[in-house]
């Protein structure tokens, strides 16, 4: 729910108007499911095409999404770079000085690089695969 304020001859007004959508903020606190914007995304091209949507509204709608995606993948590839870095100096600390301390900051950043390591190469192949589809939908739409 939102207040929208209404100025009536010189009142103000205060009117609750409720949303059938939710909030961004509330659908995207834990981030957007990359997965799943993916895989929605290459639907609703499969579905336009399939509807006889123009090829060349759906190329406009793929480029822009292409560029998010590969500005996303540009973001993580240089965090997972960093915690590469990360990773080598806790892990000549661990071999210089080892210790419980060490081992355990040696297993936690080994784990975030695995899970980044993961998340970086899913955005690689997906826009390596959305570069297959840009060329599809050029050839559809006779630009090719």
């Amino acid at each position: 729910m939102f207040c929208r304020i209404i100025r009536l001859s010189g009142n103000i007004s205060r009117k609750r108007k409720q949303s059938a959508v939710k909030p961004l903020k509330k659908q995207d606190r834990f981030g957007i499911n990359m997965k799943q914007f993916i895989r929605d995304h290459e639907e609703e091209l499969r579905r336009g095409l399939e509807n006889g949507e123009a090829p060349e509204k759906l190329m406009r709608l793929h480029r822009e999404k292409l560029a998010w995606l590969q500005h996303e993948r540009l973001v993580h590839l240089l965090v997972t770079l960093t915690t590469l870095l990360v990773f080598l100096a806790v892990t000549v600390a661990l071999v210089l000085n080892p210790g419980f301390v060490q081992g355990l900051l040696f297993l936690a950043v080994a784990v975030i690089l695995i899970f980044y390591l993961l998340h970086y190469f899913l955005l690689e192949n997906s826009v390596q695969h959305w570069y297959r589809l840009s060329d599809e939908l050029r050839r559809k739409s006779g630009d090719a």
